[in-house]
């Protein structure tokens, strides 16, 4: 048994056994029970977590099997969320910053501070520059990629990604947001696995989050995804509405 917690999808998931889900069923408003081909329930997802318990609570309950893996997420985690936040900003200065959990990040953590400041550069015309860690970087939009894919296909990957991309969407030009934002034009000529919710959906089932043409908002103008399975596994992320990412495995 595994329990685990995704603070910026809000939402944990406990599994219950090694076996593939077969079909899932919303048996309550924002709580999902994974079923196996033997109708045995191999997983429960909550969703809104943090409406329904406190944090202190959250953090009593979590455990996981790879601690030194997931801590490590976490920090890369909040390197990411503080980087677009002062890169947004243009500064390291809390004092210019909007979000209230990146002050309070950088604030308690002067070294995340110091190595946000040392990636950042003045050109000739005074405009800032950053070159992140992209090591960290691809570490949390690699695994983010897998989430969804596993989320809403139930399918579980595990190699390294035949494309991959992060681009700032300022810097992008008008013809490549447009492909980026561009998702399953073609007529869907294939199913995703039987009983996944991305199978949900394509039989006009609502399921969270919500959904906005092809894309599924987890928080609005902060995060959404999407999820393509037609000729591979093709993941999308916006964050912030500033950052594009891709991340794509093909069959």
């Amino acid at each position: 048994m595994k329990l685990k917690i995704n603070e910026q999808a809000d939402a944990l998931y406990l599994t219950l056994g090694e076996a593939p889900a077969s079909r899932t069923e919303e048996v309550s408003p924002g709580i999902i029970v994974e079923y196996d081909e033997q109708d045995r329930v191999v997983g429960i997802e909550m969703l809104s977590l943090s409406k329904r318990a406190p944090q202190t609570d959250i953090r009593r309950f979590l455990f996981e099997a790879c601690r030194e893996c997931n801590g490590g997420f976490s920090l890369d985690e909040e390197y990411l969320a503080c980087l677009l936040e002062c890169v947004m900003a243009g500064t390291t200065e809390t004092d210019g910053l909007a979000r209230e959990k990146v002050k309070r990040a950088l604030l308690r953590n002067p070294r995340l501070t110091a190595q946000l400041d040392a990636c950042r550069w003045d050109d000739l015309f005074g405009r800032p520059w950053w070159r992140p860690d992209e090591a960290r970087v691809r570490n949390v939009v690699s695994k983010l990629a897998k989430g969804h894919a596993a989320y809403e296909l139930s399918e579980s990957w595990h190699d390294e990604p035949d494309a991959y991309l992060v681009r700032a969407i300022p810097a992008m030009l008008e013809a490549e947001r447009q492909e980026f934002e561009c998702i399953g034009g073609e007529a869907q000529c294939s199913w995703p696995e039987l009983g996944s919710r991305a199978f949900l959906r394509a039989l006009g089932k609502s399921v969270p989050p919500a959904q906005v043409g092809a894309w599924l908002i987890v928080q609005p103008g902060r995060y959404r995804y999407s999820v393509d399975w037609q000729t591979g596994i093709d993941v999308r992320m916006v964050i912030g509405e500033y950052l594009a990412c891709r991340v794509v495995w093909n069959r």
